[in-house]
């Protein structure tokens, strides 16, 4: 079995390159024997590279089909005779917000009394004159649509939309939008709220940052999970109630 090792933000500027082809010895034979001998035989992984403190470790081993690298991917889907619509999108190009108000607005006119939306926007944080958002095609998709799907099923959505930005940004330039469509005005506030605290914890991003001629991977991992764990919480207590308020 051939392992192809995929590195992303710091781990492949330190090593010098994208991704590598690995074979393990016939004697792993399960996931765990897999990652215990690729720590010792990955070039990416401790002790050989350190890795900073509250940074993630940016490499996904895949043994599978590839994923194509596509600087835009769109996804969409709709459940059968509902006519609901999800749509997923991570791109370069500048987001067109009037374009994607619109479209949730047609795609969800079927049974849908509001359209809630959020535009992110880039800050300039103590100086910060360049962000940069790099992704892992396919992975990312796949993750932003499984949040839109369970925002869907949970208030009964008739459309959403998620429209994220990858690539150099400057201060002042929208990065994600977030739409969601439904009968009533609380269900779509309610689910645009949980969509963009979501895709902020579950979607794999990694986050430079450029002051000047210096530049810095942002050190979020250890937030994203503390934060991830607490909506975890905040949801099921959430979910505990809205149960409660049924009976």
């Amino acid at each position: 079995m051939t392992v192809t090792m995929v590195y992303f933000a710091w781990v492949r500027e330190r090593i010098g390159t994208g991704e590598e082809r690995v074979d393990p010895p016939a004697s792993v034979t399960t996931i765990a024997e897999l990652v215990d001998w690729l720590a010792l035989s990955s070039r990416a992984m401790p002790p050989p590279l350190p890795i900073p403190p509250g940074c993630a470790l940016p490499w996904i081993r895949r043994s599978c089909r590839s994923i194509p690298r596509s600087p835009a991917r769109a996804r969409s889907h709709s459940s059968p005779g509902d006519g609901r619509m999800i749509r997923v999108i991570v791109q370069t190009a500048p987001i067109d917000v009037l374009a994607e108000i619109t479209q949730a607005e047609t795609a969800g006119e079927r049974g849908a009394g509001a359209v809630a939306t959020f535009t992110g926007l880039v800050r300039a944080d103590d100086g910060v004159e360049t962000l940069e958002l790099e992704h892992y095609p396919g992975a990312t998709e796949a993750a932003l649509t499984k949040v839109a799907t369970g925002a869907v099923e949970r208030w009964g959505l008739s459309a959403v939309t998620i429209v994220h930005r990858v690539g150099p940004m400057h201060p002042g330039e929208r990065i994600v939008f977030v739409a969601a469509a439904s009968a009533r005005r609380a269900a779509s506030l309610e689910a645009c709220a949980y969509l963009i605290d979501r895709l902020k914890t579950d979607a794999p991003f990694w986050k430079r940052e450029t002051r000047g001629t210096q530049a810095s991977w942002v050190r979020g991992a250890r937030r994203r999970q503390g934060r991830r764990r607490a909506l975890d919480l905040l949801d099921g207590v959430s979910r505990s109630w809205e149960r409660s308020c049924r009976w």
